[in-house]
């Protein structure tokens, strides 16, 4: 079977801004938001970018993949997208910043958890 388009999933990680990460200092600011969501045996994920300072909001990766792979995958999403963060960053993180960076990670690898381990619909 072949996997659904990606557009047929509810993905929306910029609407509800629940997983993400980024900072806001004076010379710019800068975020990535993730999303996931199952249909049967498949996992679509995108991260949406989006820097006001910069003037774009775009779709940065977006996939269908096998449940088996995001279950392999998708945890380490967050922490891959925190070090693109951390590239763009002319500073350090601050303790809250990163405090708040491991919340969030935590809540992401439990949302992966959630949707890669949830029931197959019998229908």
């Amino acid at each position: 079977m072949s996997a659904p388009a990606l557009e047929s999933f509810k993905l929306d990680a910029f609407g509800h801004l629940t997983w993400g990460l980024g900072f806001e200092r004076e010379d710019g600011d800068w975020s990535a938001w993730l999303d996931c969501d199952r249909q049967g045996d498949w996992v679509a994920y995108h991260v949406v970018v989006d820097s006001d300072s910069g003037g774009f909001c775009m779709t940065a990766e977006a996939d269908v993949i096998h449940v088996d792979q995001a279950r392999k995958d998708l945890p380490g999403l967050y922490d891959t997208w925190t070090d693109v963060a951390s590239e763009h960053l002319d500073a350090a993180w601050t303790e809250e910043e990163a405090a708040e960076l491991l919340k969030v990670g935590e809540a992401w690898k439990a949302r992966v958890a959630e949707v890669t381990e949830q029931a197959l619909d019998p229908c």
